[in-house]
């Protein structure tokens, strides 16, 4: 079967009426028209008849047989479909400018049911985008096209004001490409305040009162407007300067310091201590802490230094009053060694469901490695927005024998709500109750242990939707606690959602990890499905990886992997990284989340990476709960995969394998 389309183009239309006279809109030409010629007027044969098939290259031979004068080099082809595609001038011609509609017709074309990406996309212009990266691009599409499946579809030629979708050689869906157009958002460049305070030693000062450090400062840094500053944590021998939210010169902060007149100079602990990460210890004893106090930081005298408020992961270091040296106080962390460490603490999640695909086996309950000790049931959902989500499976019985297994191990059995449910997890004040009895419902149906947070999509930015669930939630856990059992509460965050500045741009996490701060028990972030997202290294970081300061190593970089999880995590629990904002993370409440392989999602887990970032970890002292992976069926599949045009042989149950030898050694 052979398809025709209309010949399609731009023209210079006149109108004329019955009389002689012939009425035309005219301009004066612009500078562009007078060099280049349009491409719709250099195109003579625009109608390329019958070709082989509709790939770039055939397109291309057959345009330039037909219109042998056209330069192929200063055009590009754009929105191929079964019957046509758009050429247009690339934006460094010197001969071109414009575009015209090209036709054909295929070889023995049969339709197959796929659509025309071209006709999927309703609207090729995505608006103003934060920027142009990989992730952002696809976030939009998703958005302004809520039913396009974007896993069987790739995105490249990626500029700053456009991209090409091109449906991927086995796409079941789609056919063909679209190019789609946008405005990167304009950056209000302000500087940053450490670069405005170039003088921050203020000498002496009469006292440490806020107008004396401004006036101070002022003094020292001429051209600075105190007025949009605030003077924050100040102390005997410094200050912190914030710009103000509303600043319109200034961003970030720095710290100023001064010497107060006859005043006993004292180091603030804080500058004393600068490694209060101690790795692992033997035990929580004092003289343990103080040993290892003084070893990471041998220039301190514990003796002016008071251990207080000792936990398993922490303790808490004073000045003592007579101290000559020091004054403040600090912080430093640790994670015990052996039988101290309780092994309930350590985490492998794995995600389970029903649903089938390639490379994968789905598991019974009673077959799983004994690494796995959290079981993540997919999922509990909405299929409308303000519906109450529900919990469906084909065979409940061998499910709950599963259930009851995994409990005789002490595992835990949650139920995780959401997946990409997009905007249907939506709800309104007034509907708590309801929602609380969809949950509790399948709760006790299953005998579950806890419920999981999944959210994906737009229905992260329903603020409304979120109190409403973190509001349920608590009272959930509330009412567990007064029966002296706990109500398990994680979360299983997609990256972009872990900054801190998504809270006011959209969709974002945050609402849910600070409403429910005393309540959820840990996080396995999604550290993959990332494409081209990635932290920036700052300097510490860099220096240990070899890689230059604000180098982005991202999610799709395979050979760097076990750096991202490693730059990921430290950004994420232990450091707060400025260029990249994330919200922190105490590790003891931190799961890195990585799908088993490839075809369980991009930017997956290796035994390299999964080994090098507990390493790297390891070496900064910094230990997380533990693994999840997306997904046990993956986990359970044995033979081989095809993973990025390579053939890999993956064997069964490798994710627990790699868990077992990397955070399972902490029990050794």
């Amino acid at each position: 079967m052979k398809k025709l389309l209309l010949l399609l183009g731009s023209a210079t239309l006149c109108a004329s009426g019955a009389s002689t006279t012939v009425s035309c809109f005219w301009s004066k030409p612009s500078e562009e028209e007078e060099t280049k010629q349009n491409l719709y007027t250099a195109i003579k044969n625009k109608d390329l008849g019958e070709i082989k098939n509709d790939e770039e290259s055939t397109i291309f031979t057959s345009l330039k047989e037909l219109n042998p004068e056209l330069e192929v080099d200063d055009i590009e082809i754009i929105n191929i479909s079964s019957t046509g595609a758009k050429v247009k001038a690339i934006e460094s011609s010197k001969l071109y400018f414009g575009d015209a509609q090209l036709t054909f017709t295929i070889e023995d074309y049969i339709p197959d049911g796929r659509q025309e990406l071209v006709d999927v996309i309703a609207n090729s212009y995505l608006g103003e985008l934060d920027n142009n990266q990989e992730s952002t691009i696809k976030a939009v599409v998703e958005e302004q096209n809520k039913n396009i499946d974007m896993s069987q579809i790739n995105i490249t030629n990626i500029t700053t004001t456009s991209a090409k979708l091109t449906a991927k050689a086995d796409s079941t869906s789609y056919r063909g490409s679209v190019t789609v157009t946008f405005k990167i958002k304009e950056v209000v460049v302000k500087k940053e305040l450490i670069e405005v305070i170039t003088q921050p030693a203020l000498g002496r000062l009469e006292n440490n009162d806020q107008n004396t450090i401004s006036n101070a400062v002022k003094q020292k840094n001429p051209s600075v407007d105190m007025s949009q500053i605030t003077i924050s944590n100040i102390t005997t021998t410094s200050a912190k300067l914030t710009a103000k939210a509303d600043s319109k010169d200034y961003q970030g902060s720095t710290t100023v310091t001064f010497t107060l007149n006859d005043a006993i100079l004292k180091k603030e602990l804080t500058e004393v201590i600068t490694k209060p990460a101690l790795g692992r210890l033997e035990n929580n004893d004092q003289n343990t802490i103080s040993n290892a106090v003084e070893k990471n930081n041998p220039s301190v005298d514990m003796n002016q230094i008071t251990i207080s408020n000792i936990t398993t992961t922490s303790a808490k270091l004073t000045a003592n009053t007579n101290s000559k040296d020091y004054q403040g106080t600090t912080t430093v962390t640790f994670n015990l060694d052996g039988s101290s460490i309780n092994k309930e603490d350590k985490t492998l999640v794995g995600y389970w469901y029903e649903w089938g695909g390639s490379y994968q086996v789905k598991p019974n309950l009673t077959e799983l490695p004994s690494s796995y000790n959290v079981i993540d049931l997919s999922f509990l959902y909405a299929t409308a927005p303000y519906q109450m989500p529900v919990f469906q499976v084909n065979d409940p019985v061998s499910l709950k024998t599963g259930i009851t297994y995994q409990h005789s191990l002490g595992h835990k059995v949650l139920v995780s709500m959401g997946g990409q449910t997009g905007d249907s997890m939506k709800f309104r004040k007034g509907q708590e109750a309801e929602l609380k009895a969809a949950i509790l419902k399948a709760i006790n149906d299953y005998d579950l242990d806890g419920l999981d947070i999944d959210w994906e999509g737009s229905c992260l930015a329903d603020r409304e939707s979120q109190e409403v669930t973190i509001t349920v939630l608590k009272e959930i856990k509330d009412e567990w606690k007064a029966q002296g059992k706990n109500f398990i509460i994680t979360m299983a965050p997609e990256m972009p959602y872990l900054k801190n500045s998504s809270l006011n741009s959209g969709a974002s996490y945050i609402p849910f990890l600070k409403g429910l701060d005393d309540y959820y028990d840990w996080i396995n972030p999604q550290f993959y499905n990332g494409w081209a997202f990635g932290p920036y290294v700052e300097q510490a970081e860099a220096n240990k990886l070899g890689v230059n300061p604000l180098e982005i190593i991202t999610n799709d970089d395979e050979a760097r992997r076990g750096e991202f999880y490693y730059v990921m995590t430290k950004y994420l629990t232990t450091t707060y990284s400025r260029y990249n904002d994330f919200y922190l993370i105490e590790p003891e409440r931190f799961v890195l989340g990585a799908s088993t392989n490839e075809p369980a999602g991009r930017g997956a887990a290796t035994e390299t990476a999964i080994k090098k970032s507990y390493k790297l970890l390891a070496e900064d002292g910094i230990y997380t709960r533990g693994l999840m992976t997306w997904a046990l069926n993956f986990d359970n599949y044995d033979g081989n995969i095809i993973s990025n045009n390579q053939t890999i042989y993956f064997k069964r149950w490798s994710f627990a394998k790699w868990y077992d030898e990397t955070h399972g050694t902490e029990f050794d």
